[in-house]
């Protein structure tokens, strides 16, 4: 969770979706795995430069809506408290603090 403090939202699709990536930049990048789950509003997926065959180790979106996506991005979380606070977020915002939770 570390890796996402400070970091900046900079891409913003109001009622879409909202991507940050790491403030710091890396250079790996990671297999896209397929889990065969939908793409919901609150969903949690790491990002990737389209037509890419691997994903971004450090740029990840949180879906606004449900979004037809196919598979193409690799999920890996759930927003479960906070979307009322998502649906706000502007480009530049930051990230102060993230937290990241196992499901018990």
């Amino acid at each position: 969770g570390r890796r996402y403090n400070d970091a900046k939202f900079y891409h913003v699709e109001p009622e879409l979706l909202i991507q940050a990536g790491a403030p710091v930049f890396l250079t790996e990048e990671l297999p896209i795995e397929n889990n065969n789950r939908d793409y919901v509003r609150g969903t949690v997926a790491m990002a990737k430069e389209p037509g890419a065959s691997v994903s971004s180790a450090t740029d990840f979106y949180i879906c606004l809506t449900e979004l037809v996506l196919e598979g193409e991005f690799s999920i890996f979380g759930m927003v479960v408290k906070g979307m009322d606070v998502a649906d706000k977020i502007v480009k530049g915002d930051k990230i102060t603090l993230a937290t990241i939770r196992t499901k018990d």
